[in-house]
C-alpha cells in the first residue's frame, strides 16, 4: 500500500481527542439553534412555493457569462418543466430538470439535475450528477458527483469516486450530529456524522455514530452500533475503544 494513502488514513483514524465527552461531536457544542425549515418539513412537500412571488415557467433557459456563475440572477423563479443553462442555471422551485454546462441551482427540486462541474440544491428529492461536485442540504434521492458528493440530511445514495460527507462530518470541530440513513459510497472516503446503513470505500471510513456497516481498509466510529470489515478498525472513544484487525463489531 503506497505510504500517501496510509498515513493520512492512520492521522485520522487517531485524531478522537478533537472530540468532547459530553457531546456527540465537537468541541464545545452549545444548545442547538432551531432546525431550519428545510430540514423539518417532511419530503415531497412544498413548503416553500409561492408562485405568486417570483413566477413561474415551463422553460428557463440562462445564458449567462462566467460572472453569473455562483451570483445566479434574481428573481428565481420556479420551473415546471425544464432548465437549461450553459454556465449556470438557477430555479426557486423545480418539478421536471435543470441541465448546465457548469452548475445548476434550486432551492427545492423534484426530478434531475446534472451539470458537467456540479448540481446543487437546498432540498432535492430525485438525482443529482455533478462531474466535480453534487450535493443538498437535504436530500432523498441519489447524489453523484467525480470528486466529492455530500448531504447534510435526508436518505437515500451519496456516491463518489473521490469523498463523500453526510452531516457536515468533515467540519468536525464544532458540527452537530445531523443524521443520513442511506449508502455512502466512495472511490477513497467517506465520511458522516450520524449514519444508519452502510458506507463503503476503499480506504477510509469515518462516522461519528454509526448504526450500520463499514466497509474498507481503514475504519472508524466514535459511536453506535454496528459491523466494521477492513485491514484497521477502530469503535468507541478515549477509554472506550474497541480495535479489532479484519472483524470489528459492537452491539
Amino acid at each position: 500500500m503506497p505510504r500517501i494513502a496510509i498515513l493520512p488514513a492512520l492521522f485520522l483514524m487517531t485524531a478522537a481527542p478533537f472530540y468532547a465527552e459530553d457531546a456527540p461531536i465537537g468541541v464545545g457544542v452549545e444548545e442547538p439553534a432551531p432546525k431550519p425549515q428545510w430540514e423539518t418539513e417532511p419530503s415531497g412537500q412544498r413548503p416553500l412555493a409561492d408562485e405568486a412571488e417570483h413566477g413561474w415557467t415551463p422553460v428557463l433557459l440562462q445564458f449567462g457569462g462566467w460572472e453569473d456563475f455562483g451570483d445566479p440572477p434574481e428573481p428565481q423563479p420556479d420551473v415546471y418543466g425544464f432548465g437549461l443553462g450553459v454556465f449556470s442555471v438557477a430555479a426557486h422551485d423545480v418539478v421536471g430538470a435543470e441541465l448546465a454546462l457548469g452548475c445548476p441551482f434550486a432551492q427545492q427540486a423534484w426530478g434531475v439535475q446534472a451539470g458537467f462541474i456540479g448540481a446543487g440544491a437546498v432540498c432535492m428529492n430525485g438525482i443529482q450528477a455533478g462531474g466535480l461536485m453534487a450535493g443538498a442540504k437535504r436530500l432523498d434521492g441519489v447524489a453523484l458527483s467525480g470528486l466529492f458528493a455530500f448531504a447534510e440530511t435526508g436518505h437515500g445514495i451519496v456516491a463518489s469516486l473521490g469523498f463523500t460527507d453526510t452531516g457536515n462530518a468533515i467540519a468536525l470541530a464544532n458540527a452537530p450530529l445531523k443524521p443520513f440513513t442511506g449508502i455512502q459510497l466512495a472511490g477513497i472516503a467517506n465520511f458522516a456524522s450520524d449514519i444508519t446503513g452502510v458506507q463503503l470505500a476503499t480506504v477510509f471510513n469515518f462516522a461519528g455514530e454509526l448504526h450500520g456497516l463499514q466497509i474498507g481498509l481503514f475504519n472508524r466510529a466514535l459511536s453506535g452500533r454496528g459491523v466494521q470489515l477492513g485491514l484497521v478498525n477502530s469503535f468507541g472513544r478515549d477509554d472506550d475503544v474497541r480495535s479489532i484487525p479484519l472483524l470489528n463489531a459492537r452491539f
